[in-house]
């Protein structure tokens, strides 16, 4: 037996063995050592070009601006409900030496509807990147709003022996008539994940509207009468949590306003910030880097006066998810729109904002003119 394995691996294994060493060889004279010599390494980049901002300008026009110049191709505008093309870009300007491209739609946007705007830009060195971004017709009649009362507590009450979920809201009061597409509601903390982009809806001076961030914490939890008021019919919304006036429900089911956290008021158009509220715990040392980034912009802006440490913000040690009854209240409504109307405000001047134009009350007034009532521990 000895014998005949060791013909064989004579014979046939050696041999075979051989040949393969001696193709490989040839193949690479150098044998298994690795070498880059003949290879010519090209400089260059070949990152592609960035959106740093997109703008719906008016009902025909959209701005973008772009880390690079660039030249735009292949721009088209869809329906998002049907897929079917709206309009093809019919002309292309470009400022900024090219980095900010303004693209002129054929045909006018509705106020409200929901667009796609898809397309190829190219740089310089011949990079290319392919964009899909959604927005919203443009509304050319925004009404003016401000914020006016916000729960950032989530609670269950017993009304009637009966468990009801009772959750974030944000109350919105109306400075003038317009028009509420496009407002956004949302937190520096949350970020887009749980914002709610308000759908068309007409609304009044005077009017207040109270947006419900979310629906409970799961589906099972959703109960009837949690429906928006986007027309006239302001008795649609039932539930037990529902306001006296205009009631609008997200469909969003997480956590939204942690203790220490930004609520603002965006023109979600070209991204401007319109109102916010700071509050957080006495006990806030600093900010998370989210918060950081709209404390600047408010800053910026003028919105919130004074600082943004726990000692100038609105104290949020009592609103918790057992104090349902409790919010931050705005104690200057009436006063801002008096002078409103007397034309302070009307070139854009930030409304009086700050720790003492905040209250935390001990009784919520969704929908209603703002408790005056102090909460006192």
């Amino acid at each position: 037996m000895k014998k005949q394995v060791k013909n064989f691996v004579l014979t046939f294994l050696c041999p075979a063995v051989t040949l393969v060493i001696l193709v490989l060889l040839c193949l690479n004279p150098a044998g298994c050592r690795s070498t880059v010599e003949g290879v010519d390494l090209i400089d260059g980049d070949y990152s592609v070009p960035k959106i740093k901002s997109f703008c719906v300008a008016s009902a025909n026009c959209v701005t973008i601006d772009f880390s690079r110049n660039v030249t735009v191709s292949d721009v088209y505008v869809f329906k998002k409900n049907d897929g079917e093309t709206f309009s093809r870009i019919c002309s292309a300007e470009y400022e900024n030496d090219s980095k900010t491209a303004m693209l002129r739609f054929a045909d006018s946007t509705v106020t409200g509807e929901t667009y796609v705007a898809e397309g190829t830009v190219r740089d310089e060195k011949g990079n290319t990147l392919t964009f899909s971004i959604p927005f919203l017709g443009y509304n050319d009649n925004m009404a003016r709003v401000i914020l006016s009362e916000v729960r950032n507590c989530y609670g269950i009450a017993s009304v009637n022996k009966v468990k009801v979920h009772k959750g974030e809201y944000v109350e919105l009061y109306v400075l003038e008539d317009g028009n509420l597409s496009g407002i956004e509601i949302s937190s520096a903390s949350d970020g887009s994940k749980t914002k709610y982009v308000i759908p068309p809806c007409d609304v009044k001076k005077g009017d207040f509207v109270t947006v419900h961030m979310r629906k409970g914490n799961t589906k099972k939890v959703v109960e009837d009468g949690m429906i928006s008021e986007l027309d006239s019919n302001l008795l649609l919304s039932t539930h037990v949590d529902s306001s006296s006036s205009r009631d609008l429900w997200s469909e969003n089911l997480d956590a939204v306003f942690p203790d220490n956290d930004v609520v603002y008021v965006r023109n979600s158009q070209d991204s401007s910030i319109i109102d916010a509220v700071i509050f957080g715990k006495s006990s806030l040392k600093s900010w998370n880097s989210a918060c950081e980034r709209y404390l600047q912009k408010i800053w910026d802006a003028g919105i919130w006066q004074g600082g943004f440490d726990a000692g100038n913000i609105v104290c949020a040690d009592y609103v918790t998810a057992t104090a349902a009854s409790r919010s931050y209240s705005r104690i200057n409504v009436e006063q801002i729109q008096a002078d409103y109307d007397k034309g302070l405000y009307l070139s854009g001047e930030p409304f009086p904002n700050s720790r003492d134009t905040w209250i935390v009350t001990n009784k919520v007034t969704p929908g209603g003119a703002n408790s005056k009532s102090v909460y006192t521990k």
